[in-house]
């Protein structure tokens, strides 16, 4: 909890806190957390029940931070036979107990129901990130067989933990809200990162395009979470309370979420056979809308910073070449087209908002200087990678997007917006 805290004060921080992670995973393993418990038979069920806890956190802790940063992950290294908890309440065992009850159904939540939930997910998203940087690429099929088993960990979501439009969730809590939100949007960054590399290979290859729906799709997905959250993050929102979510390692899913959006926006633009491709995608101009709703939230005052203002700028590059003249060929769309939807997560959030001004990178850096005082930032040379992948889509380098996004990409709670307090929440772990 301590490091969870000392994480959100800043980029240069979080360095330190990864690197002395490395350092507890040692530890972890001196005291023997990555073997189940049920090897020590002189452990008590209590204790051993709370180290697969304790050990379940940490690995999907050291996952998620090491992509974050861009580094491999060091707990994937380690062989390790430890069970995920149990799904009981606190108040089913005690010190004193010698066995286990039986666990609760899936549906009745405890303590555990979260962390069990994203265990699952976060053992896929590994296998995914690791793919995703592999020297050698994985075959189309290894990728097939992964997204099979994230949408098997996504349905074994319990019924109270799965996403849904909020105005099913006027009773429920911020936190129960958040959680859902951080579930969800770890099952579609995984989508987007398991088949982003095919939406190039896609118009060359007709066995990849349903892998780049399936990006699509997912990353549509994530900029209407972004929306959603953001609205609802407003003062008398229903998650106000928690509004630091915000400014946490979502910041760099959607902008991956914006990027694929952008991606396939420029190929739509760019091929004759749009409208036969673009049949079972979201219409181009709700793509484009969400795209622009995601511009509108990270150009706000209270998001400026040397990261966001850096999300600024890749999202104005990204409209401005769909704005650009090459770009202004005709997509024609069916009136029964249809954006897919993932079951329980339909809020649309792209609408009400103001039409994008002229895409000035020169007026931004004056506008974000009298904040930000990082000379970096006014050059433009800076965003060359961005421009670059637009130029070649088909053989794009994911690992470039990523090296750049992660170079700082990580967010500073604005000022005036509480940070989060970690040792009463029942997020918990979630922070990630």
């Amino acid at each position: 909890m301590y490091h969870l805290g000392v994480y959100y004060q800043g980029p240069k921080i979080q360095d330190k806190v990864w690197l002395a992670f490395a350092g507890i995973i040692r530890l972890s393993l001196r005291m023997g957390l990555h073997r189940d418990p049920d090897h020590v038979p002189n452990m008590s069920v209590y204790e051993g029940e709370m180290r697969r806890r304790l050990w379940n956190v940490m690995w999907q802790l050291d996952v998620l931070l090491s992509f974050h940063i861009g580094l491999p992950s060091m707990i994937r290294q380690i062989h390790s036979d430890t069970r995920p908890p149990h799904n009981i309440l606190d108040s089913d065992f005690s010190k004193a107990t010698r066995v286990l009850p039986p666990e609760r159904p899936p549906n009745d939540l405890t303590p555990a129901s979260y962390s069990i939930a994203k265990g699952r997910l976060a053992v896929v998203f590994a296998q995914a990130a690791d793919a995703s940087h592999a020297v050698t690429p994985p075959s189309h099929a290894e990728i097939a067989a992964l997204n099979a088993r994230i949408e098997d960990a996504h349905q074994k979501i319990p019924l109270p933990l799965q996403a849904r439009p909020l105005e099913q969730c006027i009773a429920d809590s911020a936190d129960l809200i958040m959680i859902r939100c951080n579930l969800e949007l770890l099952y579609q960054k995984t989508r987007c990162i398991l088949h982003r590399r095919y939406l190039g290979e896609s118009w060359r290859d007709n066995r990849f395009v349903e892998s780049r729906r399936l990006c699509v799709e997912a990353a549509m997905e994530i900029l209407r979470l972004h929306a959603a959250v953001h609205d609802a993050s407003q003062p008398s929102g229903q998650l106000y309370t928690v509004r630091w979510y915000m400014s946490t390692l979502s910041s760099h899913d959607f902008l991956l979420g914006a990027m694929i959006v952008s991606l396939a926006l420029d190929q739509l633009s760019n091929h004759g056979e749009a409208e036969t491709r673009n049949e079972k995608c979201a219409p181009f101009s709700e793509m484009r809308q969400a795209l622009k709703t995601s511009y509108n939230i990270w150009k706000e005052p209270q998001y400026s910073n040397p990261a966001t203002h850096k999300a600024v700028k890749a999202l104005t590059i990204m409209l401005r070449r769909l704005d650009s003249p090459p770009m202004n060929k005709t997509v024609r769309e069916s009136p029964t087209d249809v954006a897919p939807r993932i079951s329980g997560n339909s809020t649309s959030a792209t609408n009400g908002f103001a039409p994008l001004p002229d895409f000035n990178l020169s007026a931004f850096d004056e506008q974000f200087s009298m904040q930000m005082h990082d000379p970096m930032l006014d050059l433009q040379s800076t965003f060359e990678p961005i421009n670059t992948m637009f130029d070649m889509p088909a053989d794009m380098d994911w690992r470039t997007w990523d090296n750049f996004v992660q170079d700082g990409s990580n967010i500073h709670v604005p000022y005036g917006v509480a940070s989060p307090d970690v040792s009463n929440n029942l997020l918990g772990d979630s922070l990630v």
